[in-house]
């Protein structure tokens, strides 16, 4: 299920506001997350696609970075 084993630090800490949100930011770009948690409580968010027409994306490394740069930018 995991595509891409190479993850890197998104932030080094966040905390669950009083609605058990976190927010992540600009960096998680889809709307929509599988989440998977590990035995030692380790969570995944798996970015979940409307259509097929987007999951070109999330399978074209150079593409998604190039939309992650562009955010960045933004």
């Amino acid at each position: 299920m995991i595509n891409n084993q190479d993850f890197h630090l998104l932030k080094e800490e966040v905390s669950i506001d009083n609605q058990g949100c976190i927010n992540v930011g600009q960096s998680a770009i889809a709307q929509r997350y599988r989440v998977l948690i590990n035995a030692v409580g380790q969570i995944l968010l798996d970015p979940v696609c409307e259509s097929e027409q987007e999951q070109w994306l999330w399978q074209n490394a150079q593409a998604l970075a190039s939309v992650q740069t562009g955010l960045e930018d933004v």
